[in-house]
């Protein structure tokens, strides 16, 4: 029986319009049972033992509950009233709601493909400062796992313009090699989808 690693949250990244999709890329189909957002909500309930946090804009969060999608998990959702203003300003919208000295996964939410050992091992890992990130095959990918001076340095700022990646830039941060090629893939468009969908049909 593998044990939840404590004092870790995740907030996943899902306020974002989707134009380029055309559909909430929360609800995509991860297998016959799964959509992208319950894999992960799943996922981060089982490796951290605690509710995921879930930022969505306000036409998923409608959706979600007109089509009372309750086979997702449990998970608080906060409503992003302003996804204009970017993936940093979700990132801080879900801060907020974290309880204070925890270090944080940032898992957007069109990446549902990693797999709970990476999760795990980064986890094991956690650091209080800088930033840790999982590593394939020499190339790093996703999610991110903040350290407690970056996220308290995050809630600090205005929002305004600001990339995550850019600032991430001014800390420390970590590599974990994983045997995980889903680190890397996300998806973008329908083109992408179909991509995947032909690549990986027996999904779990």
């Amino acid at each position: 029986l593998k044990m939840a690693v404590k004092n870790i949250y995740a907030v996943i990244l899902a306020a974002g319009q989707s134009s380029r999709m055309g559909r909430f890329k929360a609800l995509l189909r991860y297998n016959k049972s799964e959509t992208f957002l319950s894999r992960l909500v799943k996922l981060y309930s089982t490796v951290t033992g605690n509710e995921p946090i879930v930022v969505v804009n306000e036409r998923l969060f409608k959706t979600i509950q007109f089509h009372k999608i309750n086979t997702i998990g449990r998970f608080k959702t906060i409503i992003n009233n302003s996804p204009d203003k970017g993936r940093f300003y979700s990132v801080q919208t879900g801060l907020k709601f974290i309880p204070a000295s925890k270090s944080v996964f940032i898992h957007d939410v069109d990446r549902p493909f990693v797999k709970e050992n990476t999760l795990r091992k980064m986890a094991s890992n956690y650091l209080v400062s800088g930033y840790m990130v999982p590593r394939y095959k020499g190339k790093s990918g996703h999610p991110v796992l903040l350290g407690r001076k970056v996220i308290s340095d995050i809630l600090s700022l205005t929002p305004e313009s600001r990339r995550l990646d850019e600032f991430l830039a001014n800390y420390k941060n970590r590599k974990v090699d994983v045997d995980d090629p889903g680190i890397t893939v996300n998806i973008n468009t329908k083109e992408d989808y179909l991509t995947w969908l032909k690549k990986s049909p027996n999904r779990e």
